[in-house]
């Protein structure tokens, strides 16, 4: 994704400037140019050009050629091209990540354009303002700036600006997850470059609409999109939004799990950048190629392939993606258990990810590190690192590292026997698991009802398109048998006073004119027929996709029952752990009263009383029966309507059967002896005329 923001901001700044306006030239007729140039502002708008012709290769000559602008500028005392080369070296430094630098620079433009009196210089300005801020995780602040920057567009009138400015709106939209409103803007920038910009500029909003929906779960919508901008870029012969799209496409396919198909696409867009010298896109394919191989389990190429990332992008200082094939590549000796190296890795992907404050990723790469530290049994260190990476999480509101987080956290307060916090993590993380699988639920089937319509709707065309054609044929055939019995009638007319044989010629005529129109009316009815077994064909198909969906909604639930369950069953082992323990120090102070005097006798009798009122507190019950009505919430009410005169203890005995708990853990649970619960259980039966202990346990399953 940083990829893809990345090369649209480029492309704006390679057109939305007055400079480089004209139709994209080569850089040695721009060099031809300059050289047959006699006025100096051509020359400076022609040195700007060629900084921006070098934008993605060589970053010495963009400085070179954007000096060369300045200085011949100030001389001329023609400040619009002053601004326009600060803005292009605004770029190379953002591209290198010295924010502050670029940040500095696009002020300066601003200044310059502001005493210019020079509108789009200062929209330019604010726009780069707004890409610094926006890849810092600023987004509010970046949003202000594109803001700022859409205005100033108005008043100038130029469309083909103010589509630029919807389309990074909708990216920053994008960035924050929130995909309706990214749409609504990428929508608006292609409505404005149809009619007003270069293709290429088409292309790349049909490519930012695909993203969205990917992010959305709507993969056909997404590689229909990516698709449209393949189109598109090949027709006008625009090679790198052609790789793009493979790259985008290939992106699709890794989140479906076709990993396989991903990395065709992946190697078709290594392909292109590698002719077109475009390391940035190189180094963003060979991260997701390392991931498609990880995920095969191929760890030798997963390795080789997150290197030739890590190579490019040191030469190019791009250090988002190195960040990202550090990650990789710790992520890859973890599946390996070389602990050590997959340590080294994680560091260093956490010092560039602080360095460019990239603070959403930041939570996976601390919790790798808790990983490495987890499973080398080194648990201090896990909890400084989940720690962090919970603060992390949380202040990007990502559900899965939350959760994840909490999950490392949970099973490391258990290994140290700290069950009291091991719970309150295991809460946590049952909690955003429980937010993650209903945002699931409901996109999936929020997915499966735009398919079914989809599909519903085509259907609709095709039989409407197939009824209209065999009614049209229908009267060109009634119109023709028309004619023809008119041109019989008046033949019969004119010959049947003088020749009888030419009579019955006609009338053999007619014969087998009304043998056609039974054959025309036998194979009408046919059609009809064939119609209607095809309608009901085509709703028996959308019946089964129905069940289908509804099939897969019913094992998600039944996925998340059997989830509830399970933290039922874990809360209340939770509880008999902490009774066993209370009791266990309970007979402890009991043996120490015996042996005590005075006031320490009495102090340690106090104490052992409240351990017992503790023992036998009901807040714990409460708190599990909260957690087992919401697993299973119709199953009391159920049960006191069949059996309204179990008591409050039969029903606790119940719910502990239905977890399918043993005589000797509700023992346990109850603080009763194992006998009694066997006792217990038995008196149960009996009140519900059950015939074992089984058919009890069945009975209350099946509620």
């Amino acid at each position: 994704m940083l990829y893809h923001l990345l090369l649209s901001m480029l492309f704006i700044l390679a057109y939305t400037n007055p400079a480089f306006a004209q139709q994209q030239p080569t850089i040695d007729s721009l060099k031809h140019l300059l050289t047959a140039a006699k006025q100096d502002k051509n020359k400076i708008n022609l040195y700007n050009s060629l900084a921006k012709q070098y934008r993605f290769n060589d970053s010495s000559k963009v400085a070179y050629y954007a000096s060369l602008a300045i200085n011949l500028a100030q001389k001329n005392n023609y400040p619009k091209g002053i601004a326009d080369a600060y803005y292009c070296l605004g770029w190379i430094t953002y591209m290198k990540n010295h924010y502050k630098e670029s940040e500095r620079l696009f002020h300066k433009t601003l200044s310059i354009s502001q005493k210019a009196k020079y509108p789009v210089g200062i929209a330019n300005a604010y726009n780069g303002l707004g890409v610094v801020n926006k890849n810092q995780g600023n987004y509010t602040k970046a949003m202000q700036y594109y803001q700022q920057s859409l205005k100033v567009k108005i008043k100038v009138g130029d469309q083909n600006l103010i589509a630029h400015s919807y389309n990074n709106m909708g990216n920053v939209y994008t960035l924050q997850g929130n995909y309706k409103k990214a749409l609504k803007h990428h929508y608006k920038a292609l409505k404005l470059r149809m009619k007003y910009s270069e293709k290429r500029f088409e292309a790349m909003s049909y490519n930012n609409i695909g993203v969205a929906y990917q992010n959305m779960g709507y993969y056909s919508r997404a590689l229909k999109y990516h698709q449209q901008s393949l189109t598109v870029a090949e027709n006008f012969g625009d090679t790198t939004i052609v790789a793009l799209n493979y790259g985008k496409i290939g992106n699709v396919y890794k989140s479906l799990g076709n990993y396989t198909q991903a990395l065709q696409y992946y190697l078709r867009a290594v392909k292109i950048d590698k002719r077109l010298g475009n390391k940035y896109g190189l180094g963003s394919n060979y991260v997701a190629m390392g991931e498609c191989y990880h995920q095969l389990n191929e760890f030798f190429h997963a390795k080789q392939v997150y290197q030739n990332a890590l190579s490019i992008s040191k030469k190019t200082n791009e250090q988002s993606t190195q960040s990202a094939a550090y990650q990789g590549l710790a992520n890859v000796y973890l599946s390996q258990k070389q602990y050590k190296v997959s340590e080294k890795y994680f560091r260093k992907a956490l010092h560039l990810r602080k360095k460019t404050k990239e603070n959403a990723l930041l939570s996976e790469t601390l919790l790798g590190l808790g990983t490495v530290a987890y499973e080398q049994k080194k648990y201090d260190k896990v909890l400084v690192f989940t720690k962090e990476g919970m603060a992390k999480a949380q202040k990007s509101a990502r559900l899965a590292a939350i959760r994840d987080v909490a999950a490392l956290s949970a099973k490391t307060y258990e290994a140290l026997k700290d069950f009291k916090k091991a719970y309150t993590h295991y809460q946590l993380y049952k909690q955003m698991e429980d937010s993650l699988v209903n945002k699931e639920i409901i996109r999936k089937i929020s997915q499966a009802e735009d398919q079914y319509k989809y599909r519903k709707y085509q259907d609709s065309l095709t039989t409407a398109r197939q009824q209209a054609e065999k009614r049209f044929e229908t009267q060109i055939q009634q119109q023709k048998l028309t004619n023809r019995l008119r041109l019989y009638i008046a033949i019969a007319s004119l010959l049947a006073m003088t020749l009888l044989l030419i009579g019955v010629a006609v009338w053999n005529k007619q014969k087998r004119k009304h043998i056609l129109q039974n054959l025309v009316l036998k194979e009408t009815q046919k059609e009809l027929l064939e119609e209607q077994i095809l309608r009901k064909e085509i709703e028996e198909v959308a019946l089964r996709e129905q069940l289908h969906i509804d099939e897969k909604i019913k094992e998600i639930f039944q996925v998340n029952l059997e989830s509830k369950d399970h933290e039922l069953t874990k809360q209340a082992l939770y509880l008999v752990q902490k009774q066993q323990l209370i009791e266990t120090w309970s007979q402890e102070l009991t043996e120490l009263i015996k042996q005590a005097k005075g006031t320490v006798k009495d102090n340690i009798q106090t104490l052992n009383k409240q351990m017992k009122k503790e023992v036998k507190a009901t807040e714990a019950w409460n708190n599990f029966t909260q957690t087992f009505e919401l697993a299973h919430p119709s199953f009391y009410k159920k049960l006191k309507t069949s059996f309204p005169e179990l008591t409050t203890y039969e029903l606790k005995l119940s719910a502990l059967i239905r977890l399918n708990l043993d005589t000797y853990d509700i023992a346990e649970f109850m603080n009763i002896s194992p006998e009694s619960a066997r006792k217990a259980k038995l008196r149960l039966r009996k009140k519900m005329n059950l015939p074992s202990t089984e058919a009890l346990r069945e009975y209350f399953r099946n509620m």
